[in-house]
């Protein structure tokens, strides 16, 4: 589960309706609100932009799909989550 802002919590329930989002302290007097994700990859590579933690935690599940590639000889695909990887760094982590 990574923390997650109000504002991304709709766009993921809009575009990924099947990620599992929680909200805690709804019962407090606070507007501002603690939501959490769990960690798919499409509802991950729509925050990478914009949230660290999925950052982070697509760039782990891309390096196991890259060193799997690599160990099958799927050079192809390797190259392809090889940029990917890059495109995360980037953006900083």
């Amino acid at each position: 589960m990574i923390p997650i802002r109000q504002n991304e919590a709709f766009k993921i329930r809009k575009l990924s309706p099947t990620t599992f989002i929680t909200m805690v302290n709804k019962d407090h007097k606070s507007k501002n609100k603690n939501y959490y994700m769990t960690c798919e990859r499409n509802a991950l590579e729509i925050l990478v932009e914009s949230n660290i933690y999925a950052r982070q935690e697509l760039y782990d599940i891309l390096q196991g799909e890259y060193y799997d590639s690599m160990r099958r000889k799927d050079f192809k695909k390797a190259n392809k989550i090889k940029v990917q990887m890059n495109h995360i760094k980037e953006l900083g982590m």
